[in-house]
């Protein structure tokens, strides 16, 4: 058996106990022990360079949003009225729709999707 040093032994140890302390705060919070280290680790990483923390995002991000969370919804809206009014949208219909609105809200897009006339992929 391979014997460890006293600061290897003692860092090793403290990283166990920082992990059971990270495991028993989420859990009292009711979060994912991951969430918290990946909180920790962001943290540690704005302290090294002097970042401010409120700069800090925390949770998921949605990833390549057009619309904010105010313009969103009025699209959507619009689509499921479309629906209940029986004269349904096809899938390059909404694209046509997206692109339209995020053009009239002057919303910065790659050129190639108005090229396509459409906002999604593929």
């Amino acid at each position: 058996m391979k014997k460890l040093s006293t600061a290897k032994y003692l860092k090793k140890l403290t990283n166990k106990l920082q992990l059971f302390w990270r495991r028993k705060k989420s859990q009292d919070f009711g979060l994912c022990h991951m969430s918290l280290t990946r909180y920790l680790k962001k943290r540690k990483d704005a302290e090294e360079k002097d970042m401010p923390m409120e700069s800090l995002t925390v949770g998921y991000q949605k990833n390549k949003q057009v619309f904010n969370d105010e313009q969103e919804p009025v699209v959507v809206s619009y689509a499921i009225k479309c629906s209940q009014y029986c004269y349904g949208l096809t899938l390059k219909d909404v694209k046509q729709l997206a692109l339209s609105c995020a053009l009239k809200h002057n919303i910065v897009i790659p050129q190639l999707r108005i090229d396509k006339k459409d906002a999604g992929s593929g």
